[in-house]
């Protein structure tokens, strides 16, 4: 438009079409450009990337964790501490058939015992906790009875307080002893051989204890005594409870083994009866006989 104003209007002059739309948008680009010459220029994209911050973190603390206490350790103490005091004496038992059918044999068990008791007091005692104690025996008889045996096991664990105690004269009292352990427990050791069925784990206290050799091991040594002598017959007499009865289970397992041309045979006689009965006097019309002793067997042999 501005370029058509330049002059002054001639009405004879006639203006072209295309001259007329040349000017018209000549001026709108003009107006175009200037629009867009007064729009708010866009913010350029920072060229460069922004600074990393450049205070370094903080350090950790420095301060080191509090010490230990330093509160010191108790002093030894300077006096030993005192001994325990020691018992005025240890009481052992002694328990035998003085009375009843065994007794002929519990006077010289019971004997024993007493002189054990006085050797080991006039050698000081017993050692025990340090120190040396005296010993007490507590002396009992069984009667030769397993109920009284198991009775008077009884006064000795419980109102006595014996530690420990030895005794059996007839091996049917321990035996009867050994079931009661299991309820009142104690400590026994047993001076004779017991029936070998006591000494199976199901039947055993566990603090019955027996010195000489079982029932089954004095049967064995006895066929073997027996087969020593070469006889040519034996009979053995035996004892008529368990005691005999394992005797004489051994002596018929092992004699016919290692001596099977010995003839033998056993007479039982009741228990604690100091004479022989009838049926061993009428043994002797078998064969001439030797008495003789092998490990508790009485034998009688023919040369």
């Amino acid at each position: 438009m501005g370029h058509i104003m330049d002059k002054a209007y001639d009405p004879s002059r006639r203006i072209s079409r295309r001259h007329a739309l040349r000017g018209i948008f000549g001026g709108a680009g003009v107006v175009a450009l200037a629009v867009a010459g007064c729009a708010t220029p866009a913010a350029p994209a920072p060229t460069t990337a922004p600074a990393k911050p450049t205070t370094p973190p903080a350090a950790a603390p420095t301060t080191p964790p509090a010490a230990a206490p330093t509160k010191p350790a108790a002093a030894a103490p300077t006096q030993a501490p005192a001994a325990a005091t020691l018992p005025s004496v240890i009481k052992l038992g002694a328990m035998f058939s003085m009375s009843g059918q065994s007794a002929s044999v519990a006077g010289p068990q019971m004997n024993g015992a007493r002189m054990a008791a006085r050797d080991l007091n006039a050698k000081g005692g017993i050692k025990f906790g340090g120190g040396m104690v005296k010993m007490e025996l507590v002396e009992r008889d069984d009667e030769s009875k397993p109920e009284i045996g198991v009775q008077r096991y009884r006064q000795m664990v419980q109102d006595d307080k014996v530690a420990l105690m030895c005794g059996g004269t007839s091996a049917n009292v321990p035996g009867a002893i050994n079931e009661e352990m299991k309820k009142t427990p104690g400590m026994f050791i047993t001076a004779n051989g017991l029936a070998i069925a006591t000494f199976k784990k199901a039947n055993k206290a566990p603090y019955l204890m027996q010195m000489p050799m079982s029932t089954y091991a004095t049967g064995r040594l006895t066929a073997k005594t027996a087969a020593s002598f070469k006889p040519k017959s034996v009979i053995f007499f035996l004892p008529d409870y368990a005691y005999g009865q394992d005797v004489n289970n051994a002596v018929r397992e092992v004699l016919p083994k290692i001596a099977p041309e010995i003839k033998f045979d056993t007479v039982f006689h009741p228990q604690g009866r100091p004479t022989c009965p009838p049926t061993s006097r009428g043994s002797r019309s078998r064969a001439p006989t030797t008495p003789s002793s092998a490990s508790g067997a009485t034998m009688a042999s023919s040369p």
